[in-house]
């Protein structure tokens, strides 16, 4: 049985993270076991009916930190957040970033929230998560009420949990030390750009680019909540 998760909206650091736990010896996946896959598949891989398996993204880094996936440890992927309650006794990482860096990941580089009939499992599996968004006619409204929504799912399915917020822009401290059960290192894994996707063209958002008010006070609340200044 793994013994911790750690999970956030995507585009918010997943793949840098298990990274960082398997250079300090902590065998941990990337969407190994929370895939772009139903809850009974979930199931099956926590059991060991169904093997665990590599993200696609994860393998496209070019180093040698992986996974030994025989003797797994934890899981990283934003996918976790439903599924939270199949796991009561594992400790939880909340991961969470900028979210206009988040949105702007989403929409621009990886062409997210835009026209859901394209073909896509990872956009079909946010989709049918979270049907709302279809009432959302726009990219960029879409994505910051994602982010609103997923990071107060996670919120939901870890009261009265282990639970740690490690904002991803910041260095590791002892309490995320203590939490994991694992002294500091000087061999941390410290990439964060190993999983940029970058569009270097991409627009630079704003705030005011959110042009749903209700949605843009609720994402200004709670990027305030979790230490990110967000003003008109």
């Amino acid at each position: 049985m793994i013994k911790f998760i750690i999970t956030g909206t995507g585009r918010c650091g997943t793949c840098f993270i298990s990274k960082v736990f398997n250079s300090l010896g902590i065998s941990c996946g990337h969407e190994s076991i929370f895939g772009p896959v139903g809850k009974e598949e979930v199931v099956n891989r926590l059991s060991g009916k169904s093997e665990p398996v590599i993200s696609e993204v994860f393998q496209l880094i070019k180093d040698d930190i992986k996974p030994n996936l025989k003797l797994l440890q934890a899981d990283s992927s934003y996918m976790a957040a439903p599924y939270l309650d199949l796991v009561p006794d594992v400790k939880i990482i909340h991961l969470v970033r900028h979210p206009l860096k988040v949105i702007s990941s989403f929409v621009f580089d990886f062409k997210y929230f835009q026209d859901e009939s394209d073909a896509d499992e990872y956009k079909e599996w946010i989709y049918d998560h979270t049907p709302q968004l279809l009432n959302i006619p726009d990219s960029i409204n879409r994505c910051a009420y994602y982010y609103i929504y997923w990071n107060k799912l996670i919120e939901d399915n870890c009261a009265d949990r282990q639970c740690y917020i490690h904002r991803v822009e910041e260095d590791f401290n002892q309490f995320f030390f203590n939490f994991i059960g694992h002294s500091t290192t000087d061999k941390i894994y410290d990439n964060k750009t190993a999983n940029s996707s970058k569009n270097k063209n991409k627009p630079k958002l704003s705030i005011e680019d959110i042009s749903d008010i209700e949605i843009r006070e609720n994402l200004i609340s709670l990027a305030h909540r979790y230490g990110y200044r967000l003003s008109m």
